[in-house]
């Protein structure tokens, strides 16, 4: 009965019915048969079959238990000594969540008491979660098969694989390395890449070296403000520029009737007309079939330390389409300039927005963005700029170079990327990565404009960018001639003295202030950790004397009679010898240790036959003689 109440529903519902078709298969009796990676369940239902309030009703926390152990140990009721090596937890807790969503109570937790809820939540279920997930801990379970994340080799090779597919016309492999690339940069999943609207890619109307764009059509994406628009910055990187990589994609896929027209609404990835989703799969078949199990990538990942882990039963996880977006979250944090918010925050994660407060925040962290962006260009963020000589303009770039972005794009994002079109065009690495067709266009266009003007290799140089901070907002400027830029020297390094000395002058004193903080900072934990250890050693000095000092210290007697050992007499203004209390032990356990104390002494004590008689007469009580000597006596006169 229709209650008048639009439901969203998920993406995967599919997905879900078919864990649901599974699991009311198995618990109507149908039989079940163990296959070496999941369960094969005879004559099962048909993902259309529609089931009863009644029957669902009917689910309880122990058949889910029951159906997640068959899954994960081949057992309904398994022992304490069966491992988990059939099902991860992941794949565990994406069965309750599918079977949660066609509860009919889904948001109720479970009550064991009454019998009423949603049975997917309940003590149970979680517990049995919880003893899978730290048997895989142990090493107990099944081995991860979720997507690791590349290493930097890995990345480059990928993406240069990508570039140079045989059996895909140029369009596809401009496409498939722009979108994979694009995705690194922007910390995004391979669906939200893929469902990327036209208009959510611009040119950036306060950097005039960077790209904008957005993807609002994503996983995490549950209100407008979870999407704002982010920076696109270049890399130096040629062959993992994003700004390069959108420049001869879009040149390309631009030239086409139907992506001029308005029908092609949606992503910018589907230049054939394609749905998003088909965009997703074929993309994603193309990296394993093509990249993953391509020798030379094999080659790269036997280079790297993943393939040294011989002896970690999870060193076989596998890459794919998440790689991306992990390796992106990964460089973030190890190059130890972002810190985890600040990367989640580029890569729209999901925030904390229950807060009452959290609705009086902008999401648009400019300064944030930019930082993250710029730890995401492989080589240094830089930007295209032209040569002051070179006679070429904004305008003619638009023109000439990129013509097909400027139809679709307008003349200000196609003045963008077509200096990095025509920078590549004119580097000889840069020709290596650029279709041929289109390589011959710009070089013919440039050749025609040169005549009669000045002979210029290069008429684009790079440009290195710096990033600060200025009340909130994000200031990107340029810092001179990047490095790999080995054209136009003599000019160019003229131009960038005269406009940044007085930057870099700025950037030179804050890091030097910052550096000798930091080096106080060292000088004085150093300083504190000297005292405390010498402390330390002070206390360890007066505990040991204290425990080599006896407990009680007495003088010897003060009359004038006093003697010393052997009769000798005291002087009578000298020195009073002094003397242990302690001489005898106060409990002798037996007759040994009673002999032993008397022949040698105990812990370091004077033996007690030498004792003298003050000695002997401060042994309180104790019959030092006893009958030891007589008997000593006794056999030595035996023996005679």
């Amino acid at each position: 009965m229709s209650t008048g109440v639009l439901i969203a529903e998920p993406d995967a519902l599919g997905d879900y019915k078919r864990v649901l078709v599974r699991f009311m298969s198995w618990k109507h009796g149908k039989p079940v048969n163990f296959g070496k990676n999941r369960l094969i369940i005879n004559d099962a239902y048909p993902t259309t079959h529609a089931f009863t309030t009644s029957e669902l009703q009917e689910i309880t926390p122990e058949d889910v238990c029951k159906w997640m152990s068959l899954m994960a140990y081949h057992k309904e009721n398994p022992t304490k000594e069966d491992c988990p090596i059939y099902a991860t937890k992941n794949s565990l807790q994406y069965t309750k969540k599918a079977l949660s969503y066609f509860m009919v109570h889904s948001n109720v937790q479970w009550n064991d008491v009454q019998r009423f809820g949603n049975p997917t939540k309940s003590k149970q279920v979680n517990s049995l979660l919880r003893v899978i997930n730290k048997m895989e801990t142990s090493n107990q379970g099944k081995p991860s098969s979720a997507d690791r994340a590349f290493e930097y080799e890995e990345f480059a090779e990928a993406i240069n694989i990508l570039s140079e597919l045989g059996g895909c016309s140029p369009i596809e492999r401009a496409m498939y390395a722009c979108m994979f690339t694009y995705q690194c940069h922007m910390v995004a999943r391979i669906d939200d890449v893929s469902k990327s609207k036209k208009e959510w890619l611009n040119f950036h109307p306060l950097y005039p070296y960077c790209l904008m764009g957005r993807l609002a059509w994503s996983k995490n994406v549950i209100d407008k403000r979870d999407s704002p628009w982010q920076i696109i910055v270049g890399g130096d990187e040629l062959r993992l520029d994003v700004l390069l990589r959108f420049a001869i994609y879009l040149e390309l896929a631009c030239e086409s009737a139907f992506y001029r027209s308005n029908k092609q609404e949606f992503t910018f990835f589907a230049h054939q007309g394609d749905t998003p989703n088909r965009v997703n799969h074929r993309a994603s078949a193309t990296l394993k079939k093509k990249v993953i199990d391509n020798p030379s990538f094999q080659r790269i990942f036997e280079t790297t330390g993943r393939f040294q882990m011989s002896g970690d039963k999870h060193k076989s996880a596998k890459t794919g389409s998440h790689s991306f977006r992990k390796y992106a979250k990964t460089r973030g944090r190890r190059t130890g300039y972002c810190s985890k918010d600040e990367v989640d925050l580029r890569g729209r994660w999901k925030l904390d927005n229950s807060k009452p407060s959290s609705t009086y925040e902008d999401t648009c962290m400019p300064f944030t963005d930019a930082k993250v962006a710029f730890q995401l260009c492989p080589g240094g963020p830089i930007g295209y700029d032209l040569v002051p000589d070179s006679g070429l303009s904004d305008e003619w770039i638009a023109e000439k170079v990129t013509p097909n972005i400027s139809a679709v794009y307008g003349s200000k994002m196609a003045a963008i990327l077509g200096k990095a079109l025509l920078w590549a065009c004119c580097d000889d690495d840069g020709k290596t990565i650029v279709d041929r067709n289109l390589l011959q266009k710009v070089l013919t266009s440039y050749e025609a404009h040169k005549d009669g003007s000045v002979i210029i290799d290069n008429p684009v140089r790079k440009v290195g960018l710096i990033l600060r901070e200025s009340n909130g907002i994000a200031i990107i400027e340029s810092c001179g001639v990047s490095p790999s830029n080995d054209q136009n020297t003599a000019t160019a390094t003229a131009t960038v003295h005269d406009i940044t000395r007085q930057r870099l002058q700025m950037v030179e004193r804050k890091v030097d202030n910052l550096t000798q903080s930091v080096a106080n900072l060292h000088n004085t934990v150093t300083q504190e950790f000297a005292d405390n250890a010498m402390l330390l050693r002070k206390m360890d000095r007066l505990q040991r004397r204290m425990a080599a000092v006896p407990a009680v210290r007495r003088q010897g007697k003060t009359s004038n009679d006093a003697v010393l050992e052997g009769g000798e007499e005291l002087p009578p203004n000298g020195p009073r010898p002094i003397v242990r209390r302690d001489l005898l032990s106060k409990c002798p356990k037996d007759l040994f240790i009673l002999w032993k104390e008397y022949e040698f002494g105990l812990e370091g004590r004077k033996p007690a036959k030498l004792f003298t008689s003050v000695e002997k007469g401060m042994a309180q009580g104790v019959e030092i003689d006893s009958g030891l000597d007589q008997q000593k006596e006794r056999r030595q006169q035996s023996c005679h």
